[in-house]
């Protein structure tokens, strides 16, 4: 669903072959092996749920929140070995010229407000809200792709997200 863009994005999908318990180490493997990974999360519980691979990561992951960069981004761009982990927002910052190279999506990016979840869970009304998600999931690939020659792996992570992005429906434009 992504028409065009700037720069070249390579997406891994681990929950196509493994469950989430079995790649946990890859991902804190991931995370051990680039300076800066930009995290996206729809919700504070799966913000909770990705501590636990941070916790895991060796040597030791700083992990920044929208506290530290609310003034300036310069805690996360001139860190080493760090994580920026940020939940519900997809838009809005931009990462250029090779500054982090790893983007990982931990979850659908629906349900971010009380309206979203009363349309999808009580009302069946999800396909409303596919567009909105879509957007969402491409702004978030490309926060570190901003010129032509940014490069980033983008690990998207969750059953759902999964199932959302290789249903056909959603991959028209």
């Amino acid at each position: 669903f992504l028409s065009r863009g700037v720069g070249r994005r390579f997406f891994l999908f681990p929950d196509l072959s493994k469950e989430r318990i079995d790649y946990f180490g890859w991902i804190s493997k991931r995370l051990s092996l680039v300076d800066r990974t930009l995290v996206m999360c729809p919700n504070y519980y799966a913000t909770k749920k990705f501590l636990d691979i941070a916790d895991s990561c060796s040597p030791t992951l700083n992990v920044l929140t929208a506290r530290d960069i609310e003034e300036d981004l310069k805690p996360f761009t001139d860190s080493t070995h760090s994580a920026l982990l940020l939940t519900n927002r997809y838009d809005g910052l931009d990462l250029p010229d090779g500054i982090c190279r790893q983007v990982i999506l931990d979850g659908l990016p629906s349900r971010t407000n009380l309206q979203e979840t009363f349309l999808e869970e009580r009302l069946g009304l999800d396909f409303l809200l596919r567009e909105r998600i879509k957007t969402r999931i491409e702004q978030a690939s490309g926060r570190c792709t901003r010129s032509d020659t940014d490069i980033a792996a983008v690990i998207m992570l969750s059953k759902q997200l999964l199932e959302f992005c290789i249903r056909t429906e959603n991959q028209k434009i």
